[in-house]
């Protein structure tokens, strides 16, 4: 316990408050310890030392059972590095001493039998641990990466001490690490017998703890190694162009910049790295070729030709190891290069396959050129195909002295195209759906070929170069039927390229027109007929706008045709319009509204008069037939009709309103019955009765009132006698009557006066009303004597006749009364 105090010292201001808390502590343990050594509780302690300054704070010394269990743990004087441990128990213990990680110590552990007698702690020994410096670690790393690869070397070397020497290897991702390296000035050197450093060796101070330098190492990249042979035989003088897959410039050093000259490729449009050249026995090695994705193009070029190595393009990724590529490269043959044109000194045709021996084996670039690679020297068949465009096989020689092939040119192109019939005309019925075209050379009709469609109309003939006159041949009776193609026939050009839109269509007419309105338009139809066909009727509805409207019939098929305006309740200039579709859209029909339609149905042929019930001047009258008429009206509004008629209707004036179109009906109900009474003598009191079929009571006229404007037959001398010739005429007075009569009636129609006699003495008259009566009774009246007298006694029922003596008159019956 003695040398304890003795190594005891004050401790420095920073740690002045820890160190007093330690040896407070310390003090106590120490008593308890002193009393507890009279009752068996030992101690195992001692010091852990370091020739430099560590913060022994940081370092914890444990005691564990064989097992791995811990009895005991405790931390070292901040300044001395002193640790006591107590022992309750005799037996095996392990005493470790655990600083943070990276520092070093010797020993780690003391293997300890306690029996209380002949081992350390029971016979107050010190147990030391002596410190052995701090650990240095950090990265090599790929360049460009955060990591890299395992198995290279790192020595540390010392800058002041000759004799220091250490040495570690990276593990996997490039981490190394030196312990037991003291405070000092240190360089870290890496090596590796293949690859070569970007920045190969790195300063290092060590103060008072690890020291960790980073990724402060790299390697600027690995090599790359490869092989090439032909027929199984090294291949020297092979170029192996590098690209990058993400065209990123590389640094690459130790390799030719650029590409040998002469290299061209179609894999890729990226810029080379560098190359480098296969050697005698075929290798070929990028020395030093960074982290990353990368592909190789070969490149081998004799005399005369360029020869083919097959891959062609070789893709492979550099991690952080050496690359050797397992896939050799193999010399296959040598590549020539040909063209396809459209027509001599023409075009180049892109897209086209390139067939040897009937086998493809490649495509046209945009510029129409090709290249054949791995190619052996012998005879081929050479051909080429696209759609639309044809060639001729060619037979060629190759050889390596010939790496520019014949170009093959081509000798005819598709003139395609489609026949489109959407209707078929009605009178037709149903047509072939394949259809015949005629073509020839233009100027040459002698030399025309014909060309039939598939069912869908699509055609297609290869033709040369020139120009063509094509056309569809359509029978008389589809022409006659309306069956039009447009056009009629095309003139094709065919230069150096296919012409693939050749097409006919039916033709089918749009015909349109205006109808023009006295006042807004109303709904209206229009019809469209075929004349002289038994086509099917179009009908459309006009488009209105104000006063105007239009309409458009549309797929009319040529022919002659009937349009109509479809609207009965106005007059038009014209209703109807002829017109003849040829091979043209036609425009322009107008429909003109010229007035307002007036339909009346009469039962007998009338004179109607009309006027306007605001416009004065429009009056007028019409003429109508037995039937329905149809009359047109100049103006809108409402009219009064008046009929002026032998006829009687029901109404004496009927109203018409143009807005409200009804047909107008008049039926007689009355005809008018004319009759006259010629007497020899004037007459003031003559009598006319009429007795009707169909009504009991008779109707009277009269008295009569003579005509003014026949009253006699000659002019009256003074004494009322006429004189003709100088010699005096009996005169006669005409007394006309009238009567509103019914169809179907049997008039019985007398006179009577008081002086006068009437000869017949009555009429009877049938009414059948069809058409105007007239004058339907005449009777004569002249003056006659009067007999009266007496039946006594009276009786009635007695017939009474009277006769002339000479028979000049017809005997008088009648019949007395019962007066």
């Amino acid at each position: 316990m003695v040398s304890i105090y003795s190594q005891y010292h004050i401790m420095s201001p920073v740690n002045t408050l820890v160190t007093v808390i330690w040896v407070y502590t310390f003090f106590v343990f120490c008593s308890l310890f002193a009393y507890g050594s009279a009752d068996g509780v030992l101690g195992c302690g001692g010091f852990v030392k370091s020739d430099v300054d560590i913060n022994y704070s940081l370092v914890e010394v444990k005691l564990y059972t064989p097992h791995g269990s811990i009895k005991y743990q405790t931390d070292c004087a901040p300044n001395t590095g002193y640790y006591l441990i107590p022992l309750y128990d005799k037996g095996d213990y392990i005493l470790k001493v655990e600083p943070p990680k990276g520092w070093g110590f010797e020993p780690v552990t003391v293997d300890l039998k306690v029996d209380g007698e002949s081992d350390p702690c029971s016979k107050g020994e010190d147990i030391n641990f002596k410190f052995t410096g701090f650990s240095v670690y950090g990265l090599v790393v790929s360049l460009g990466q955060t990591s890299g690869p395992a198995g290279v070397k790192l020595d540390l070397v010392s800058s002041s001490k000759t004799d220091f020497f250490r040495s570690a290897v990276t593990t996997d991702g490039g981490s190394y690490s030196f312990s037991n390296v003291m405070p000092g000035e240190y360089v870290v050197k890496a090596s590796h017998p293949t690859w070569q450093f970007s920045k190969g060796e790195l300063a290092v101070h060590v103060k008072n703890d690890n020291m960790n330098v980073g990724a402060g190492l790299s390697i600027g990249g690995y090599d790359v190694k490869g092989e090439v042979t032909g027929d199984g035989q090294p291949m020297r003088s092979v170029n192996f162009v590098l690209f990058s897959q993400l065209d990123q410039a590389q640094n690459i050093g130790q390799c030719e910049k650029g590409a040998p000259k002469g290299f061209h490729t179609r894999e890729t449009k990226m810029s080379p790295i560098c190359y480098v050249t296969s050697k005698e026995d075929g290798t070929f090695i990028f020395p030093v070729v960074p982290s990353g994705t990368y592909f190789l193009i070969p490149f081998y070029k004799g005399e005369h030709i360029t020869f083919d190595v097959e891959p062609g393009k070789l893709d492979f990724k550099v991690d952080h190891a050496s690359v050797n590529l397992q896939q050799k490269f193999e010399v296959a043959g040598f590549s020539v290069n040909g063209k396809v044109l459209d027509k001599e000194n023409g075009v180049g045709v892109a897209k086209a396959a390139i067939s040897i021996n009937g086998k493809d084996k490649t495509v046209t670039a945009s510029d129409g050129s090709y290249s054949l690679e791995n190619m052996k020297t012998g005879t081929y068949t050479l051909a080429a195909k696209i759609d639309n465009i044809f060639f001729e096989e060619m037979i060629v020689e190759i050889t390596p002295k010939t790496p520019q092939l014949p170009n093959l040119v081509a000798s005819g192109f598709n003139m395609c195209g489609k026949v489109i019939i959407d209707r078929v005309p009605e009178s037709l019925g149903k047509l072939s759906s394949q259809r015949r075209l005629i073509y020839y050379p233009e100027g040459k009709g002698s030399e025309a070929k014909s060309v039939i469609t598939d069912t869908s109309g699509v055609f297609c003939e290869t033709v040369k170069s020139g120009k063509y006159i094509i056309k569809v041949y359509l029978s008389e009776a589809e022409i006659k039927a309306g069956l039009t193609l447009t056009p009629m026939e095309k003139v094709v050009l065919i230069t150096n390229k296919p012409v693939l839109d050749v097409n006919f269509s039916q033709f089918r007419a749009k015909i349109s027109g205006t109808v023009k309105c006295m006042e807004k338009c109303q709904n209206m139809e229009l019809t469209l007929d075929a004349v002289g066909r038994t086509d099917t009727q179009l009908k459309v509805s006009a488009k209105i706008s104000t006063n105007e409207a239009t309409f458009v019939f549309e797929h009319v098929m040529p022919g002659k045709y009937k349009a109509s305006i479809v609207f009965d309740k106005w007059c038009w200039k014209e209703r109807s319009i002829e017109l003849d579709v040829l091979d043209n859209d036609l425009t322009g029909l107008e429909f003109v509204h010229t007035g307002y339609i007036l339909k009346c149905s009469v039962s007998h042929p009338i004179t109607i008069n009309f006027a306007h019930n605001k416009k004065e001047m429009n009056v007028g009258s019409f003429l109508l037939d037995k039937g329905l008429n149809r009359f047109c009206l100049a103006h809108p509004g409402v009219y009064q009709l008046t009929p002026d008629s032998c006829h009687r209707f029901d109404q004496d004036n009927y109203s018409y309103d143009t807005s409200n179109p009804l047909t107008l009906t008049l039926t007689a109900i009355q005809h008018l019955a004319l009759g006259s009474v010629v007497t020899e003598v004037a007459a003031s009191d003559i009598l006319v009765t009429i007795k009707s079929s169909v009504d009991d009571t008779p109707i009277t006229l009269g008295p009569l009132k003579p005509n003014e404007t026949a009253t006699a037959t000659a002019a009256k001398s003074a004494n009322g006698t006429a004189e003709k010739d100088g010699k005096k005429q009996p005169t006669t007075t005409v007394y006309s009557f009238s009567h509103w009569t019914r169809s179907g009636e049997t008039l019985t129609i007398s006179a009577k006066s008081s002086d006068l006699l009437f000869y017949p003495s009555s009429m009877d008259v049938f009414v059948s009303g069809e058409t105007c009566l007239g004058n339907i009774v005449d009777l004569i009246g002249r003056k006659g004597v009067f007999i009266e007298g007496n039946i006594i006694p009276p009786l009635g029922g007695v017939t009474v006749t009277v006769t002339s003596e000479d028979g000049a008159m017809e005997p008088v019956v009648l019949t007395t009364d019962n007066t």
